[in-house]
């Protein structure tokens, strides 16, 4: 269980962020929090859980290569986060900071999740923690950049994710085609290995060869009024 504190320790950490009164003290939420999440990223690294927690959830292999590489990223940027909201006092840092936090707990989340639908939701919900670290400085280009961000991010997103559900149908249908193909065949494998057994054909139904060749030619002109020309 303690790779669900990846998860649940920066959202927590976000939480106490959004509460926090003082904007000068805040912004140290950020490097205490990818601190911890680094040194728990890389225990898990040397010594991984047997069997992952639950169904949905687990940290995988997936995980376990990605995740730390993470962590430093997320804790070399806090550590450059800490002198830039200093810099910017005049404004408030409580939604940036929260949103910081929030997209490493969600992006954990991500990379721990072994369901598909939960992957996308996770995904999307970092996308959209990521947007206020965009328009921070209130700026025209900053909220340009932020639309399309969302426009460009989301649409590529979805793209991604429907295409994936249906590469991961692809295979079933597959197999039901296959399977429904060898009944429809079966029989008439059946059919032949029986006639070829007796020496004769299997639809003949015992009739000789003459016999065969009439009724053929009949069923051939059903309502011609045709008859077949009889050889002897």
């Amino acid at each position: 269980m303690n790779e669900l504190l990846l998860i649940v320790g920066p959202l927590l950490a976000a939480g106490l962020a959004a509460l926090w009164p003082c904007d000068r003290t805040r912004p140290w939420f950020l490097p205490a929090a990818g601190l911890a999440h680094a040194l728990l990223a890389f225990g898990l690294l040397l010594r991984p859980p047997e069997a992952p927690f639950h169904a949905w959830l687990g940290y995988d292999p997936l995980a376990r290569a990605v995740l730390p590489a993470v962590s430093l990223l997320f804790l070399a940027c806090s550590a450059y986060g800490v002198p830039y909201l200093r810099l910017r006092a005049e404004r408030s840092n409580r939604v940036f900071v929260a949103g910081f936090l929030g997209a490493l707990g969600l992006l954990s989340a991500a990379h721990m999740a072994r369901h598909l639908g939960l992957l996308w939701i996770a995904t999307e919900a970092v996308t959209l923690s990521a947007v206020p670290l965009l328009h921070f400085n209130n700026t025209p280009r900053a909220f340009e950049a932020t639309w399309k961000y969302l426009l460009v991010g989301g649409t590529g997103i979805a793209k991604t994710m429907i295409l994936a559900a249906c590469a991961s149908r692809r295979p079933s249908v597959a197999a039901s085609g296959r399977e429904y193909r060898s009944r429809a065949i079966a029989p008439a494998r059946a059919s032949l290995r029986t006639g070829g057994r007796s020496g004769r054909p299997a639809d003949s139904g015992g009739m000789s060869g003459r016999d065969t060749s009439r009724s053929s030619s009949c069923s051939f002109f059903p309502r011609k009024g045709l008859l077949p020309v009889n050889p002897s």
